[in-house]
């Protein structure tokens, strides 16, 4: 099975297209959040990201299907753990997840310091708190010229290329700029 880096990053960089990553974690203790961070980094070698990196905690991972509210703080800690390993290696670090995964599902008191993409699929995002990213879906058909079917747009309210590249994150300024 071909890597994200073998299968859409060429066209994306052949294209010009500013580009981030997510990676879908399974991570049930800190131990193991630490491990998949570590797993992103290598995965991130040598690429130099102009959107965040983001950990996608969902429903159907292993954390999901841990009784809602008396594991909120362990995922909390998770994100914390990961994002935050993530930022020691110089990347720029965010949560992807639900409105109602980041109202019900984790403190988000104990995230608030990593960037959020908020997945919410309605004609307006109403988490109530700072965000950086909302994913929404529309149909395709006569919104998309030439796609008819579903697909996920984001809306991106800070341009993170140049705050990344000016701050020297996701491998930028090491050689270039």
């Amino acid at each position: 099975m071909k890597t994200f880096r073998e299968k859409y990053l060429p066209g994306v960089l052949d294209a010009g297209l500013e580009w981030g990553a997510y990676w879908w974690s399974d991570a049930t203790n800190e131990y193991s959040a630490r491990n998949e961070a570590l797993a992103f980094i290598d995965e991130l070698a040598n690429l130099k990201p102009t959107f965040p990196v983001f950990m996608d905690q969902e429903y159907a991972s292993p954390v999901g299907k841990l009784d809602r509210e008396s594991n909120r703080k362990l995922r909390s800690r998770l994100i914390d753990t990961f994002c935050g390993t993530l930022e020691n290696y110089g990347f720029y670090a965010g949560i992807y997840a639900s409105t109602d995964w980041f109202n019900n599902w984790v403190d988000d008191s104990m995230i608030r310091k990593y960037t959020h993409w908020v997945a919410q699929y309605s004609s307006k995002c109403p988490y109530p708190r700072n965000y950086g990213i909302w994913q929404y879906k529309v149909s395709g058909a006569n919104e998309i010229p030439g796609c008819a079917l579903p697909v996920d747009l984001n809306i991106a309210y800070h341009w993170y290329p140049n705050l990344i590249k000016k701050r020297c994150f996701n491998g930028w300024c090491r050689n270039d700029v």
